[in-house]
């Protein structure tokens, strides 16, 4: 078993990732499994389409890359060969298609080919195989709508073409051409083939699979631009008809088959809805002599790493004007290369889910009735059936279902509104009370009898007045309501959603009324102080006179008494 394969070739980046379910809703097999809000791939169910990769509105989405082991092809090995899937014409511009085989010479390939070589080499064993052939045969050049067969559809299995995929058979015949140790490259805009050529019995033959994308990032890596190199030219280059093949109908036209819209031979889809609906088309027992699939909605040039921003139809344009420019070339590759193939089974197992258990689902989102039933995919999931099984089976989540977590969400605001000791209360554009809760009742003195009244019955409306004209989108103030008694803190705020208006009320009248009567403590404690030091400074005034005139009285009596002494005793 190749231990290649155990690495993932699609994950997720977790740090990315949003809980927006879009890669649920895009995965044509919902190979997708939800944990507590993270999407990650289930890559039994995976069919490497790479549909999610493309849709993930946060690039949450991500593919192995692979262009380190080029690199290190390119350091270790003398011959090394790159093989262009014909998309690259629809994807370059004129100018830099010229270029591209000499800014691939400069990044260290020693050989430059166009894998329509390996078209044009299958088409032919294509065309005698299906003429041949008493049952349908279905393209299997497409890796994704391999995939896709193996894993959900393996009773179509034998109807596959047993032979090898364009890239593949451009391999054999490289090798053969160059030698066995010739190492080789494959370039498209396709995830899908990074698992092809680690099948089993594909091993060897193709190195290194990369996007384009990813030889842009080696370009920028090595500092390559394009437009800086001289023209040059292909070492191998196909037919026309071959370069169509990652157009709708574009193997088919390769092989000469009858490519008539109206022909009932013939029968090309692209996308999955029409892959799907010619699968099914097929198990009806109704037969055609060959079934060209693509899986990419309008073929590989529109694959998931194209690296270009360009519209399909220019791409189209771009691409079938290349091909007409090609000069008509006699065909001089062997035919003959063996290049035959098979494939196995690898049916998905889809677990049982009984309707007890769809049900028990159903009552825990609050789904009673098929009315209930939304079937609104906001989830991801086709149906609430679906979306309920995948519960069921694990990858999926309760918390996924939007109505489900809507009412639960309104559940808990409303508990949180009735239970509030604010006052709250909401109104709408025409200044009309659309909801109380009990602590506004309460405060106000009213009851729900005045739910659809104007607010101008309770209070003064001027704050909201300035919200609905947009003169303010938010107003925190006090508000003194004496018919009521009370003192509020309140604000005044939009609800955008529902173009709705709330007010929420603090009940500020106790510390309000404790303020005032600390004031006038303060006030009064303040006046006696004042009291008491005006008296203090009086009685010290008072004080002061007193001992002074002791003082002067003191002196007289005490100089009499001397003078007096000194009459009765003279010397």
């Amino acid at each position: 078993m190749n231990t290649q394969l155990s690495q993932s070739i699609i994950y997720t980046n977790k740090a990315s990732c949003r809980d927006c379910y879009k890669c649920i809703r895009v995965c044509p097999v919902k190979a997708i499994k939800m944990k507590n809000g993270q999407a990650s791939i289930i890559e039994e169910k995976c069919i490497l389409c790479g549909t999610c990769i493309k849709e993930c509105p946060q690039n949450a989405k991500q593919y192995r890359r692979d262009t380190e082991k080029v690199k290190s092809l390119l350091r270790e090995n003398e011959l090394v060969a790159v093989s262009i899937a014909p998309s690259f014409s629809g994807i370059y511009s004129d100018k830099e298609i010229k270029r591209l085989p000499s800014v691939l010479r400069q990044l260290g390939f020693e050989i430059i080919t166009e894998t329509s070589v390996g078209a044009e080499i299958l088409s032919k064993q294509t065309n005698e195989m299906v003429l041949k052939s008493s049952t349908t045969v279905i393209n299997s050049t497409c890796p994704a709508f391999v995939n896709y067969i193996e894993k959900y559809n393996d009773e179509l299995i034998d109807n596959l073409l047993p032979l090898k995929s364009p890239a593949l058979t451009h391999a054999i015949h490289l090798k053969e051409k160059y030698g066995d140790e010739t190492k080789i490259v494959f370039v498209s805009p396709c995830i899908a083939k990074k698992y092809e050529i680690e099948r089993d019995e594909n091993l060897g033959l193709i190195d290194a699979a990369i996007t384009f994308e990813e030889l842009s990032e080696l370009f920028t890596e090595f500092k390559l631009d394009l437009m800086n190199c001289e023209e040059s030219d292909f070492d191998e280059i196909s037919s026309k008809s071959s370069s169509l093949f990652p157009l709708i109908g574009g193997f088919s036209k390769s092989a000469d088959l009858d490519t008539d819209i109206f022909s009932t031979k013939t029968l090309s889809v692209n996308g999955f809805d029409e892959v799907n609906n010619s699968i099914q088309f097929l198990n009806e027992e109704n037969h055609i002599c060959f079934l060209d699939g693509l899986f990419c909605k309008d073929g590989c040039l529109n694959g998931p790493a194209s690296n270009s921003s360009k519209n399909i139809y220019q791409k189209k344009f771009d691409l079938q004007t290349y091909v007409e420019s090609k000069p008509e070339i006699e065909s001089t590759y062997n035919d003959n290369l063996f290049i035959s193939t098979s494939f196995t089974s690898k049916k998905v197992k889809e677990d049982f889910v009984s309707e007890n258990e769809i049900k028990n689902i159903f009552e825990r989102t609050g789904k009673y009735s098929p009315e209930d039933e939304l079937n609104c995919s906001v989830c991801g999931y086709d149906n609430c059936r679906e979306k309920a099984k995948a519960v069921v089976n694990g990858i999926a989540e309760i918390e996924m279902c939007l109505p489900y977590m809507r009412k639960r969400a309104e559940k808990r605001s409303d508990k949180i509104m009735e239970s509030s000791p604010n006052g709250i209360v909401i109104i709408n554009d025409k200044l009309e009370i659309v909801q109380m809760n009990p602590a506004f009742k309460k405060m106000f003195m009213c009851s729900d009898s005045l739910i659809g009244k104007r607010i101008s019955y309770l209070i003064d409306p001027e704050p909201f007045i300035k919200m609905i004209t947009g003169e303010i989108d938010k107003l925190e103030t006090k508000g003194e309501y004496r018919s009521y008694n009370l003192v509020c803190h309140q604000i005044h705020y939009k609800l955008d959603k529902v173009n709705q208006y709330a007010a929420v009320f603090v009940n500020i009248t106790k510390s309000e009324n404790d303020r005032v009567e600390l004031q006038k403590l303060k006030s009064e404690t303040i006046q006696k102080a004042q009291e008491l030091f005006d008296h203090q400074v009086n009685l010290a005034q008072q004080l002061a006179k007193f001992i002074g005139e002791s003082t002067a009285k003191g002196e007289e009596i005490v100089e009499n008494l001397i003078k007096l002494t000194e009459k009765q005793n003279p010397s």
